[in-house]
C-alpha cells in the first residue's frame, strides 16, 4: 500500500506538497506557474523574434555592399578596427553589384564569455546570418572557429586558411568559408556569392590589390571629405 500511496500522492510520502498541488490563486503565483511550465517556449520565441528584428534592421538600414564578411572573435573589435578591416578588404574585392564602387561590410560577432547578454545577442545575429546565406567568408580566432566548427558550419576544404599579418594584427585569425549543401550550390546567387568571397580571400592572401583606393567606398568617402575641407 505504501507504493500505491506514493503513486497517488497520498500522505507524508508524496513528492508534491498540498501547497504546490493546489491551483495558483494570486497573480504572482499564476505568473510563477506560467513561467515554470512555459519558460523554454518563451525563450525560444524570444530568440526567433530577436533574429527577425536583426535581419529586418539590417535590411532596412544597410545599403547593398559587394561583400558581407563576418569576423567571429572572443573579444569585441572596436568600430575603428572594423572600419580598418573594411577599408583594407575593399582593395582586394571587385565591384560585384556594378554600382561603380567596391564596398565591404564587416560584422563582428564577439563571443566574450564575460558578457553573456552580448554573447546571446551576437549568437542570435550569427544564426540569422547563416540562415540568410549572405556571408560566405569569415575571419575567426580560435574561439570563433571552434564555435562554428561545432555546428559543422565550415567547408571542409576551405577552413583555417592563413591570413596575412598586416590584416589580422594581433588577433590571430584564420579565414574560413561557410559550408554549402548541394542544394544551395544550385542557387546561382549563393554560388556566385561564395565564389566572389573566396576570390577576395585569394587576392588578400596573395597581396593582390585589384581595386584602386579611390574606387573603394572608404577611399571615395575619404576623398570627398578631404575635398569638402579644402
Amino acid at each position: 500500500m505504501a507504493r500505491e500511496g506514493y503513486l497517488w500522492h497520498q500522505g507524508e510520502e508524496t513528492i508534491h506538497s498540498e501547497k504546490l498541488a493546489r491551483p495558483p490563486k494570486t497573480g504572482k503565483e499564476k505568473r510563477q506557474n506560467f513561467w515554470y511550465y512555459h519558460k523554454w517556449h518563451v525563450l525560444i520565441a524570444a530568440v526567433v523574434i530577436l533574429a527577425a528584428i536583426f535581419l529586418v534592421r539590417d535590411f532596412l538600414t544597410r545599403d547593398n555592399p559587394d561583400y558581407k564578411i563576418g569576423v567571429v572573435t572572443s573579444r569585441a573589435i572596436s568600430e575603428e578596427g572594423v572600419e580598418a578591416m573594411e577599408a583594407q578588404l575593399e582593395l582586394y574585392g571587385e565591384d560585384v553589384n556594378g554600382d561603380g564602387v567596391v564596398e565591404v561590410a564587416v560584422d563582428n560577432y564577439s563571443l566574450d564569455a564575460t558578457n553573456s547578454d552580448a554573447v546571446m545577442a551576437n549568437i542570435t545575429r550569427l544564426i540569422g546570418d547563416f540562415q540568410t546565406g549572405e556571408t560566405m567568408l569569415y575571419f575567426c580566432d580560435e574561439t570563433g572557429y571552434n564555435y562554428i566548427d561545432e555546428q559543422e558550419g565550415w567547408d571542409a576544404e576551405h577552413k583555417q586558411m592563413e591570413v596575412p599579418d598586416a590584416f589580422q594584427g594581433d588577433l590571430e585569425l584564420t579565414a574560413d568559408m561557410r559550408f554549402m549543401t548541394d542544394e544551395t550550390w544550385q542557387d546561382e546567387d549563393d554560388a556566385a556569392r561564395w565564389n566572389a568571397a573566396y576570390t577576395l580571400y585569394e587576392n588578400l592572401a596573395a597581396g593582390n590589390a585589384v581595386t584602386p583606393e579611390e574606387e573603394t567606398a572608404h577611399g571615395a568617402a575619404a576623398l570627398a571629405q578631404a575635398s569638402e575641407g579644402a
